[in-house]
């Protein structure tokens, strides 16, 4: 990564001034996850894997997440994606 010359990552300033202007009304507010299952993220029955490392880093990320929509009474959905070919 380049440096910004103030020992911030590039767009640490972008994210910040978002950050900053992020507003979350529980009322008008979802966490959708998609994919955040089994066969994606466990080593050990996935179909599409990915290292067990990265894994185990979005399981807990997302668990986090999910924990705050909750605590906050943000609903959450959790979405499969399912791609179908015209014969089913």
């Amino acid at each position: 990564m380049a440096d910004t010359g103030n020992g911030s990552a590039p767009g640490a300033a972008l994210v910040a001034a978002l950050a900053d202007r992020l507003v979350l009304e529980p009322s008008r507010t979802a966490l959708i996850t998609v994919d955040c299952h089994r066969g994606h993220l466990d080593p050990e029955v996935a179909t599409m894997p990915v290292e067990a490392s990265t894994a185990a880093g979005v399981v807990s990320t997302v668990a986090r997440l999910c924990g705050f929509a909750r605590e906050h009474g943000i609903p959450v959905v959790h979405v499969i994606l399912e791609t179908l070919t015209l014969h089913g």
